[in-house]
């Protein structure tokens, strides 16, 4: 038996373990372990199961022995009229390089000793319409003790930054010059929210990670942290504070490809130019994050 709740602990699923040969591109692998649920809580969209990519003993890279693997969370407007999404999941085991091209920047992977089977990296910086933010220093630490340090996530789509951070980023976008005053996003559990009226004409400030690496900086579109739910009526900044460290969100992710190579032990991202930004949507916040999920056949997680 077996009894797995996930990262963000509203999904979970309890069943048998078992073993048999699959298949990956031809190759067969014998005694390959995998979990046959029976009993699941949470919304999985429809996905008939779920990958594991972190760096656990029965995760699909350890069990494969992944040299690399990546994935791109396409945003729902990207699908085509066939409703199929453009997201895509790559991977590799025979020491191939990674697919990615001179755009691509990347930043080393770091361990914690509390949590050995997640990827984290350090986090250096953020800016704000191209100015670095007065963020305490040592805020993104990965601590000795393994607490703190930045690390990804696919299942749950908002950001969360540690307070001292957040304070701040808060501060620098709502105190813009160009926003309007904010209103209450209790509804839907955000923190920072305006009318959609009120955004309608407004470029919103523009958001940069910066991460240890030379020319290491993420660039967001606007639909990576800001959400339009024509329900409320409300388009909220979609990053929320934390303690005990910091989690890049799915929605964070959309439009970026993100490739981890283990053998090198680095993140190599790159931003997808032509990822398109998702429509307005009378669906709940909730759903929407659903779409922005990998349109696969299994969910990946990395936690």
């Amino acid at each position: 038996m077996y009894n797995v709740t996930y990262g963000d602990t509203s999904s979970s699923t309890v069943g048998y373990l078992a073993t048999d040969t699959f298949t990956f591109g031809g190759t067969p692998v014998p005694g390959f372990v995998f979990g046959c649920s029976d009993d699941s809580v949470g919304d999985f969209s429809g996905a008939s199961g779920v990958l594991g990519f972190n760096l656990g003993n029965l995760s699909l890279v350890s069990q494969l022995q992944l040299t690399w693997f990546s994935y791109l969370l396409a945003s729902d407007a990207s699908a085509d009229a066939g409703g199929e999404s453009d997201s895509l999941l790559q991977f590799a085991d025979d020491g191939s390089v990674p697919p990615t091209s001179n755009h691509g920047r990347s930043t080393p992977l770091v361990t914690s000793s509390l949590y050995p089977t997640v990827y984290f990296f350090n986090l250096t910086g953020i800016r704000v319409d191209g100015q670095d933010l007065a963020i305490p220093a040592g805020t993104f630490d990965l601590l000795a003790n393994g607490s703190g340090g930045v690390f990804p996530s696919t299942t749950v789509p908002v950001t969360y930054l540690e307070q001292a951070a957040y304070a701040v980023v808060k501060e620098a976008i709502a105190g813009s010059k160009v926003m309007p005053p904010p209103v209450n996003g209790s509804e839907l559990g955000l923190d920072l929210c305006y009318t959609i009226t009120s955004l309608k004409n407004v470029t919103v400030p523009k958001l940069e990670l910066v991460f240890d690496g030379d020319g290491a900086v993420m660039t967001l579109q606007r639909y990576n942290y800001f959400f339009a739910d024509n329900t409320t009526g409300q388009d909220c900044l979609t990053i929320l504070p934390s303690v005990g460290g910091s989690l890049l969100g799915s929605l964070l992710q959309t439009g970026t490809s993100m490739t981890y190579d283990i053998a090198h032990e680095q993140l190599i991202f790159e931003t997808q130019a032509a990822a398109a930004s998702p429509a307005n949507s009378r669906a709940s916040l909730i759903m929407m994050m659903v779409m922005v999920m990998l349109n696969l056949a299994a969910w990946v997680l990395l936690f």
